[in-house]
């Protein structure tokens, strides 16, 4: 739905409805504001039509101004990552739904500042781009299972928080095993350890 900034009595500061903006907000150390919102695929040509749920990430001012805006799609095929974005050979209505974009605040090897991290929870995906050249930089399916959060929790030290959800036989999601917290010591090179959380519900 539309983005709201309120004051203490919900009061609105200002409202932006450009995107249906879901789960998550991140502010970067300039102010800014980071948060999924899907809207229309801009690609063409690759079996997805005006239904389909392409999230974008956006970047707002305080004031809540869109500054920049990047279809999730668009990135994958300009990767060379489409194909991860079908289910076997279908388009589908909802090929990305992502959950997270964690401002990267500081320089490693791979990752520097002014990138983001994103959680892509339909394809089991953490993916670093980098927004300063529309490239991506990074991006793995190990061991992650429509994980819901990423965090940088140092250069090139990435956390992923794993639901390890999946949708049974009769649409019912279900959690496969306890979540996991993912760690990954260095993006380029697989996740090194998978530390178990106590089991929650789903």
């Amino acid at each position: 739905g539309a983005l709201y900034s309120v004051n203490a009595c919900g009061t609105p500061y200002w409202v932006n409805a450009e995107f249906a903006f879901h789960h998550s907000t991140e502010m970067s150390p300039d102010g800014t504001i980071w948060t999924p919102g899907t809207a229309p695929t801009p690609v063409k040509g690759y079996g997805w039509g005006p239904n389909t749920f392409d999230d974008h990430i956006v970047q707002l001012n305080p004031d809540g101004e869109i500054l920049y805006a990047k279809s999730v799609l668009e990135m994958l095929v300009d990767a060379g990552l489409e194909n991860r974005a079908y289910d076997y050979d279908n388009a589908v209505l909802d090929p990305i739904h992502l959950t997270d974009i964690e401002p990267v605040t500081f320089d490693g090897e791979i990752a520097k500042r002014g990138d983001v991290l994103l959680s892509i929870g339909h394809l089991n995906m953490a993916l670093l781009f980098r927004p300063s050249t529309d490239k991506v930089i990074w991006h793995s399916q190990d061991r992650i299972m429509h994980q819901h959060d990423v965090d940088m929790l140092a250069p090139d030290v990435i956390s992923m928080y794993d639901n390890r959800r999946k949708t049974a036989e009769r649409g019912a999601p279900s959690a496969l095993r306890a979540n996991d917290l993912v760690r990954c010591e260095r993006p380029g090179r697989e996740a090194e350890s998978s530390l178990r959380s106590p089991k929650q519900s789903i």
